[in-house]
Formats: structure tokens, sequence, C-alpha cells
């Protein structure tokens, strides 16, 4: 509900015109960076933590390593979107960009050396929310408390940013493609793109909508996230080298060091992590069947003989929830007759939902 409410608002102020959510957007972009800042001083002043270092018995790759490291830099590219709307853009694009992606760089690598300083190393990895456990080894709960805070006012600020930038792509959308010219509408007395912000806030409110009604539906889009970001990423590289093959004599006001380096060398880095992302998304295990917890699953697939289902059945359903679905190929579960039984070119497959009540017999 609240990811509702603020999605509304948001796109409400900016609806109301270019300076509301200008105004907005600065003030919360300040507040985070000063809030972090003050994190970086309270860490970097604490005494240093000298706990034993630990040996990392992570089994990950440099790649998966980096797809979190470089997601947390995401958002500077972004003033690219509103170029447009930018006085003397051609200059002013580009030291927007460089001052952005200078002033993220410091601010991670001084809050990181704040928690190496104020936590360790060793207790850093044990951490599942490491901003919160140095504000509450120095501060208390208050400490903890504060980041939750600074959190809120960060979550706030990438909205606002992402509604106001992800308008004008949609408008830039119905600009080029006819189809969606209803998205190339801009409302000039409020200066900013209505129908987009609309078209964009409905998507968004159907996104929050699906993720309360499916199970993990909020992580599930946050883990695809990544993929996405890489995926787009290595496209608009690739668009950058078709476009300078198919129209060469094109007046470019913006020129790319080291071409066609630059482009390939990015094309490479966004293919790799999109290959990293995914591996981190999609997780392929090998494990004793009947020693593998389902708990979490939604889903279950089976193609396995019918005395084996009918072993597996009551592990399946003490562990499964409630609504879970499983589907066999081919051969049922014995006693626990299916809701559908369907043939696939040839092939019956059978269908259950694990009900809330399980009878004895089946258990």
């Amino acid at each position: 509900m609240y990811a509702a409410i603020v999605i509304a608002l948001l796109t409400a102020l900016n609806i109301v015109g270019l300076q509301q959510s200008k105004w907005t957007q600065n003030l919360l972009s300040a507040a985070k960076v000063l809030g972090l800042l003050l994190v970086v001083i309270i860490g970097l002043t604490a005494i240093p933590n000298s706990a034993t270092p630990v040996e990392s018995a992570s089994s990950g790759t440099w790649g998966l390593a980096m797809v979190f490291v470089l997601l947390s830099y995401g958002g500077w590219n972004e003033a690219a979107y509103i170029c447009a709307e930018i006085q003397d853009g051609r200059r002013n694009i580009v030291r927007s960009l460089m001052w952005s992606i200078s002033i993220i760089t410091t601010i991670y690598l001084l809050i990181n050396l704040a928690y190496l300083r104020g936590l360790g190393l060793a207790n850093m990895a044990q951490s599942e929310a490491v901003a919160a456990d140095l504000m509450r080894s120095l501060w208390g709960e208050p400490g903890a408390l504060f980041i939750s805070v600074l959190i809120a006012i960060a979550t706030l600020g990438a909205t606002n940013a992402t509604i106001f930038t992800g308008a004008r792509n949609w408008y830039a959308l119905g600009q080029d493609f006819s189809l969606f010219g209803f998205m190339g509408h801009w409302q000039q007395r409020p200066s900013s793109p209505t129908y987009a912000l609309f078209l964009q806030a409905a998507i968004a409110l159907a996104l929050v909508f699906l993720g309360t009604l499916t199970r993990k539906g909020f992580q599930t889009m946050v883990d695809y996230t990544a993929p996405i970001f890489w995926f787009f990423f290595l496209l608009s590289g690739i668009s950058l080298l078709v476009l300078r093959i198919r129209e060469p004599h094109i007046v470019r006001p913006f020129r790319v060091p080291f071409y066609s380096l630059t482009p390939l060398l990015f094309c490479a880095v966004c293919a790799y992590l999109l290959y990293s992302s995914l591996v981190y998304t999609v997780q392929f295990v090998q494990q004793d069947l009947f020693n593998t917890d389902f708990s979490e699953a939604t889903v279950v697939t089976l193609y396995l003989l019918p005395e084996i289902n009918a072993k597996l059945r009551p592990k399946l359903l003490k562990e499964l929830k409630p609504g879970t679905r499983i589907v066999s190929h081919a051969f049922d579960m014995g006693d626990w007759k299916p809701q559908q039984t369907l043939n696939v070119e040839g092939k019956t497959v059978y269908y259950w939902v694990v009900p809330e009540q399980v009878p004895a017999n089946l258990r």
C-alpha cells in the first residue's frame, strides 16, 4: 500500500510541474548525501574494530560481486535522459555525467572505508545490514533507526528520479513511433509529459499489485532488475555501433573517445555482467530429492516414476505452502487425485494444488 501511495503522490507531483519535482529531488538528494557523509564521519572516527580477519568462503565469481557493486552506481547515467531540457546541453550534460559519477564513486569508497574501520572485515562478512550494524554498534538502536530513515529518504529520491527520467523515455517513444503517439504529448503549462507519466504510473501500480498477489513477488522483481539493467545497457552499446554504421554522415554533438574500442569494451563488460546476473537469478543445484527443502517453492515440476512420486508426496504436502502448484509429467501420485489431467501432444500431464487441510490418508 505504501509503495502505491508513493508512486501516486510522486507522479502527481511531476504532473503538476517541473519546478516542484526538481526541488523535491534536490531536497531528497541533499538529505541522502548528508546522511551518508554523517555515516562516513562516524565510521572513520570510530575506534577501529580489531576482529580477527576471515578468509572468504564464497564460491562466487568476480562478475557476481560486480553485479551488486555496479548496481549501487545506477542512476548517474540518467542525466542523459533529460539532455533536451538542459541549457547548453552539449557542454552541461558531459559535466553533469562526470560530476555525478565522481561524487558517487567518492561516497561509495568512503562509506566502505567507514564500514571497514567501524566493523572490521569479519563483522562485515557476517552482517546482513552493514550500515545498520555499524550505527547500532556506535549509537545503539537510535543509530539503526537513523539508517532506516536514510533508506526511506534514498528510496523516495530514487523513485522520484525514476519517475521523472522514465517518463521522458516514454515521451521519446511516442515521438518516434506513431503507434505510441499519445505518449509523445507534452504539456507546456506544467512542462511535463503528462500522458507518459500517467501510463508509467499505471504500469508501476500494476506491478505493485502483482507483487502483493504472488508470494515473494517483490523479491522476484528485484532479482530480475539486474539482468534487465545490463541487457538494456548492452543494447545501448550495440545501438551506438549500429547507428554509426547505418548513418555515418550525421553530425553528432557528442563523440565517443577511442571509437570503436570503447563501445566494444563496454558491450563486452555488459554481456559478462548480464551473464553473471542471470547465473545469480537462476540457480541449478544437484541435491538429494528427499533431503531438499521445498518450503520456498511456488511451483514444483516432476518427471519421476510412480513409486517415487508416492514416496515424495508426504514430504511435498508437509513442506509446501497451501496454494503451491505441482505438475507431474506422465505419472500420478497414487491416492491423491489431480485437479486437472491434460493431454499435451500425446503426453499426460497431471496438475495439483496443495490444499489448506491435507487429508490424513495423504500424509
